[in-house]
């Protein structure tokens, strides 16, 4: 008995140590395969005067009416290479009365699996979302919003799970990325002039529990940097039942991550531990005693 339990002991103690070398990575991996991200939120849009450049007074991108924008990025290694998978980024714009597509767009983006880091393109080496492991002095440079670097704001708790708020204010540009509305004319780009982009992100697993992209005053700019008109207001936040579905799916994404890096190989050790303790440390029945347990 105490030569199996010895045995028994050694073997999951073995178990334990090479879990974190052979089953861990395949969950501590930002991005593995079958990952998706979904975003339903609602959006408002709206026009300036083309005339005088304005929105009506005493109005804000509030009071624009609404639509919905729905985001859907999912993950597979369909032509990647080693150690890279590819992430499907889908974004569309519907009308909130009819739900016909206004507007979509369609990227790939190839990045390390592990890392969430872009591996090729215009921004390789930007971070596609939050990675593992959130720290609040770091900054994180996303590849949404082209490289816009994301800040620790602060700390709130969403439906049960602490979150680390990061957030970027600062004037944000593009030379494409509003084209589907205006047409760019060479050196030209369009710049938010009032910017607010915030994640609300679950720190252990870089998963992102609530959003908010909120631009109030988008301008068009010319090639010598002087402003031309003022375009659009738009942006979008999770709200309802967006917020509620996302929380219960991180939650239950940051408990399997513990349970198969940190709590499963802790318990297997555990267990080898007492089992080979048991193995070498319990004495042996006495002679007398096996005689007594016999009658």
């Amino acid at each position: 008995m105490k030569r199996l339990q010895l045995t028994l002991g050694i073997v999951v103690i073995v178990i334990a140590v090479a879990w974190p070398f052979t089953v861990s990575p395949r969950f501590a991996g930002r991005f593995p395969e079958g990952w998706s991200w979904e975003v339903n939120t609602l959006g408002h849009l709206g026009t300036a005067d083309p005339a005088t450049g304005e929105f009506a007074p005493g109005t804000t991108l509030a009071d624009e009416p609404i639509h919905l924008n729905v985001r859907l990025v999912s993950a597979d290694t369909t032509d990647t290479a080693p150690g890279q998978i590819k992430l499907t980024d889908l974004n569309e714009l519907r009308n909130s009365v009819t739900n016909v597509v206004e507007w979509e767009s369609n990227t790939d983006y190839f990045v390390d699996a592990t890392t969430g880091r872009v591996t090729d393109g215009e921004f390789t080496g930007t971070l596609f979302l939050f990675p593992r492991n959130v720290q609040k002095d770091e900054i994180y440079s996303l590849t949404s919003y082209s490289g816009v670097q994301m800040r620790f704001q602060r700390e709130e708790e969403i439906a049960g799970i602490d979150t680390y708020v990061f957030g970027n204010y600062e004037p944000w540009g593009s030379t494409q990325a509003n084209a589907a509305f205006v047409p760019l004319e060479v050196g030209q780009s369009t710049q938010c002039v009032e910017f607010s982009l915030e994640y609300w992100v679950e720190p252990v697993t870089g998963e992102v529990v609530k959003f908010r992209e909120w631009c109030e005053r988008d301008v068009l700019v010319g090639a010598d940097g002087e402003v031309i008109t003022t375009l659009f207001r738009w942006g979008s936040e999770s709200t309802g039942d967006d917020l509620i579905r996302q929380s219960a799916l991180v939650n239950a994404r940051l408990n399997t991550f513990r349970w198969m890096t940190l709590y499963i190989p802790a318990l297997l050790g555990v267990v080898g531990v007492i089992l080979a303790g048991l193995g070498l440390f319990r004495p042996s029945p006495k002679s007398g005693d096996a005689t007594l347990a016999s009658t």
